[in-house]
């Protein structure tokens, strides 16, 4: 029977070379000549040598791979997220294995056990739900924004935006533009990301003398993970066919946003004349609205990049303590929230 993979021993015995001849050539050993680096290599790659990666994990006790469990595939937020981290982990010699956990708690888990199994040497989850507990060898005491694990587990690193300081932003805006009952359209994820940014959302109504209204947090249902847009249509269609009136919207995201302007115009309201909008990530999508979106933004891809940083830092250095970075927001005001819009 056909052996099916070739391995360093074939390559070797084609070479009359020793096995650990060929090994060096894969590790670049600085024992070897270029000469016979180069042609380790080019034999390899004509036989068609695939690396025995699972025999490199038991030899090594190292993986060289990173898992990343995004929630959701179909949004572009983490699509954003992941071409910083993946860039910068190859740039390290790292190989990204991916899972969408389809914002459903046992595909996570399923997802996280795989990784577990391939032996990943870290974990990067975005995000994670805060109820989890100790499991399957990590220790998740809290959940806000991306957050990225060590493999041994008992500590954890964390990059976020800036939530609070974005959800400020965007209230105040609301109010300056004239808005004077203004909802917050909310993640049914209920995270300390979620919290903060909500927590801005009062404090600029408290500082402008509104009192917020409990009927004002509209939470989205979860009623489509995979289309988000449908839940935050569902959640404002719901509240103008109740009766709730509002002059301004803030958005827990740009995703959920979007199914409030779908809602809204479906209902005839204008924006943004009668009803402001501002969102949460400005995903390029937003800018080609009718009419663009406002978004709270900030670089996506720096804090994908940033997030890889820390986990390779603390591979390296286990002890390390616990980190939590923010990378700064900043509104982009497009027409969707100019009550007065310049003139062309």
């Amino acid at each position: 029977m056909q052996k099916k993979y070739v391995t360093m021993k074939d390559i070797a015995r084609k070479l009359g070379l020793s096995i650990t001849t060929v090994s060096k050539a894969f590790k670049n050993h600085p024992d070897l000549n270029r000469n016979t680096r180069e042609l380790v290599l080019r034999t390899a790659e004509e036989m068609g040598f695939v690396k025995n990666v699972s025999a490199s994990v038991l030899r090594e006790n190292q993986s060289h791979i990173i898992g990343v469990l995004m929630a959701s595939a179909s949004n572009p937020f983490y699509n954003a997220i992941f071409n910083g981290i993946e860039s910068v982990a190859s740039q390290n010699g790292y190989q990204i294995i991916y899972a969408n956990a389809k914002r459903d708690a046992r595909a996570q888990e399923e997802a996280i056990r795989t990784f577990l199994g391939r032996r990943v040497d870290g974990l990067i989850l975005a995000p994670v739900d805060p109820e989890r507990q100790a499991q399957d060898g990590f220790s998740f005491s809290a959940g806000k924004g991306v957050l990225a694990f060590h493999r041994e587990g008992g500590a954890y690193d964390m990059v976020c935006s800036a939530e609070y300081e974005g959800g400020l932003a965007a209230t105040r805006h609301l109010v300056e533009q004239g808005c004077r009952r203004i909802v917050m359209l909310n993640d049914f994820f209920e995270h300390p990301g979620s919290e903060e940014r909500a927590r801005g959302y009062r404090e600029a109504l408290q500082q402008a003398g509104i009192e917020a209204r409990p009927e004002w947090n509209l939470f989205c249902g979860k009623t489509d993970p995979d289309h988000r847009i449908n839940e935050g249509y569902q959640a404002v269609l719901q509240a103008v066919k109740q009766g709730l009136e509002f002059d301004g919207l803030f958005g827990f995201n740009d995703i959920i946003t979007y199914g409030a302007f779908k809602a809204l115009k479906e209902m005839g309201k204008f924006i943004p004349d009668q009803v402001a909008i501002v969102g949460y990530d400005d995903l390029d999508y937003s800018a080609v609205l009718t009419p663009p979106l406002s978004s709270v933004s900030f670089p996506k891809y720096e804090m994908g990049a940033r997030i890889s940083q820390l986990l390779l830092e603390r591979l390296e250095n286990p002890e390390l303590p616990a980190r939590v970075e923010q990378v700064q927001t900043r509104l982009v005001v497009r027409q969707s929230s100019l009550r007065n819009p310049p003139e062309s």
